[in-house]
C-alpha cells in the first residue's frame, strides 16, 4: 500500500511560485497571432534536477540547467505547436515546463521538470 504523503510535502515546500499559462496559439493568414496568458500561484518544492533527469530531456533543453518541482498543480508542456508550455518564475528567473507527470509514489502530486527559458 502506498502512503499519501501530501501533508509532508506541504511542510517541505520551498514556497509559492508564479505560473504564467499561455492561451492557445492562434494563426491569422498563416502567421502566429498574439497569445493571451493568465497567471496564478502554486505551492511547490523545488529541487535541483539530477543529471540523469536532464539527459532524458529533448535536445535544446539539456544545456539550460533545470530543477524538479513537486506540486499539487498539473503544469502544461508544449504539445507540438498548438499549446505553449507553462512558465514558472523561480527566484525571478523564468523556467519553461519541459515535462510533468503524476508522482505515483506520493499520490496526488505531480513531478515537473523545468529548464531556464530560452532568451
Amino acid at each position: 500500500m502506498i502512503e499519501d504523503m501530501s501533508d509532508a510535502i506541504d511542510m517541505l515546500s520551498s514556497g509559492t511560485y508564479t505560473v504564467t499559462r499561455p492561451g492557445p496559439t492562434t494563426f491569422n493568414a498563416g502567421r502566429k497571432g498574439p497569445i493571451s496568458s493568465t497567471t496564478f500561484e502554486i505551492v511547490a518544492s523545488v529541487q535541483p534536477a539530477p543529471g540523469r533527469t536532464l539527459e532524458t530531456l529533448p535536445e535544446g533543453f539539456r544545456d539550460r540547467g533545470g530543477s524538479v518541482l513537486y506540486t499539487k498543480t498539473l503544469l502544461r508542456t508544449s504539445d507540438g505547436g498548438a499549446q505553449e508550455p507553462d512558465s514558472v518564475s523561480i527566484d525571478g528567473v523564468a523556467h519553461q515546463v519541459a515535462s510533468c507527470s503524476p508522482w505515483a509514489e506520493l499520490g496526488n502530486y505531480y513531478r515537473a521538470v523545468v529548464v531556464r527559458a530560452a532568451t
